[in-house]
């Protein structure tokens, strides 16, 4: 059976086929039909509904009065699934949801029981042909966690929200960040700072944080700290800012080695300045040699002498040792043998060779030889000893003074 309406307040009965032919006929009206257990509406113009609601749209189905289409507003029709909004169809696009807060989901399909992959592909076109679509992004599926593939795109900037360790608004479980070319990760203000952090955000103890400063912070710069032995955070060097030579300030750290210059490069110095003025630095020789020096374990007594007792520079503190009450006392020395060494020993003119002895080559040194010598020698014969050398030249005074007594004498007799 079908009824037609042909818009002119006409309403006319028929078949079905009555009612194909009126509707080709005529263009316009309403036509309903029935046929079997199925009917159609046919309309030769337009459908105007009312807005509807979100709970009720003014397209809907008889089994289902929530679900369906309705006018959210000007220009945008949305879709309502079980009285919630779901979709909205706009001049801007699609949006899914109230606002743009939830994600647009498109799944695989199955087939005997298995997911086929089904991946969200966003594509515009090229600068050759904007009708040739290229893949710009690729979002993957059918993983725990779903990869991003960027493509013949360049991803001028990102905005994150909170901390990259978060897991709202940030980068989580990210093996390797790699970049190409320069760029630089900058806040918005100089009163800003970054925290790169091992662990989790703002947990103590969690992993090594480095800390970047603005120059509006004040006068730390960087800053880095590692977990304590008790759960902490403990600093262990900054470095300062905004000032011509910044300084570095070590806390809570030591040192197992530190190395000086470069062999075959550079000769290492220790440089250090006083609060107030004045440089004091410390290097050793082009020709350094590989020794080691080894310090004492406290620190010597007053007028001690740091020495090295065994020529494998293990210094100890010596004392002068002047007094007779420091010495073991072996005997007199007879003043004339200490004359005979003396008058036996020669007196050299020369200069030291290169890197040795005092270092200073030009000028003319008058001595004598340590193997020439030996009884004004220490430390292997190979070292002046300053204390033997000024007992046998007293020595030698004494002996020369008995000369000259004696003299006297014989020369008081012969005046007589």
């Amino acid at each position: 059976m079908s009824v037609l309406h042909d818009g002119d307040t006409k309403h006319r009965g028929g078949s079905d086929a009555d009612l194909a032919a009126w509707y080709t006929s005529w263009g316009k009206g309403l036509a309903m039909a029935e046929t079997g257990t199925y009917g159609y509406v046919a309309v030769a113009g337009s459908v105007r509904a009312i807005d509807g609601t979100v709970s009720l749209p003014s397209i809907s189905f008889a089994n289902n009065l929530t679900t369906g289409f309705y006018r959210v507003g000007a220009g945008q029709v949305g879709f309502a699934s079980a009285g919630v909004l779901s979709l909205t169809f706009g001049a801007g696009g699609l949006v899914q949801g109230a606002a743009a807060a939830t994600s647009l989901i498109l799944a695989g399909h199955v087939t005997g029981g298995v997911a086929a992959q089904r991946d969200v592909v966003i594509q515009t076109g090229n600068a050759a042909n904007p009708q040739v679509l290229v893949t710009r992004v690729t979002f993957g599926s059918n993983a725990a966690e779903a990869a991003i593939t960027f493509a013949n795109s360049n991803l001028v900037g990102m905005k994150l929200g909170a901390n990259m360790d978060a897991n709202s608004n940030g980068i989580t479980s990210v093996s390797t960040l790699s970049k190409v070319g320069t760029s630089e990760l900058a806040c918005a203000i100089n009163t800003s700072y970054h925290v790169l952090a091992g662990g989790l955000a703002g947990v103590a103890g969690d992993g090594v944080r480095i800390t970047l400063y603005g120059t509006a912070q004040g006068a730390i710069g960087l800053l880095l700290s590692t977990p304590d032995a008790v759960g902490g955070d403990a600093e262990r060097f900054r470095i300062a800012q905004n000032v011509a030579t910044a300084a570095m300030t070590w806390a809570n750290l030591y040192h197992v080695g530190m190395k000086y210059g470069l062999n075959g490069t550079a000769t290492g110095a220790w440089t250090m300045d006083g609060a107030t003025s004045g440089v004091v630095t410390m290097t050793v020789s082009a020709v350094a040699g590989t020794w080691t020096m080894t310090l004492p374990a406290a620190v010597g007594t007053a007028g001690f002498q740091l020495t090295d007792s065994n020529g494998a520079g293990l210094c100890t503190w010596t004392a002068a040792a002047s007094l007779r009450e420091l010495k073991n006392i072996n005997g007199v020395l007879n003043p004339q043998d200490a004359l005979s060494k003396i008058l036996a020993v020669p007196v050299s003119r020369f200069h030291f060779k290169e890197g040795m002895g005092t270092g200073d080559t030009d000028t003319e040194y008058v001595g004598v030889m340590a193997d020439e010598a030996p009884w004004a020698m220490h430390y292997g014969g190979g070292v002046l000893n300053p204390i033997n050398a000024f007992g046998y030249t007293v020595g030698a005074i004494q002996a020369l003074y008995e000369e000259v007594v004696g003299l006297r004498t014989e020369l008081e007799a012969l005046k007589r």
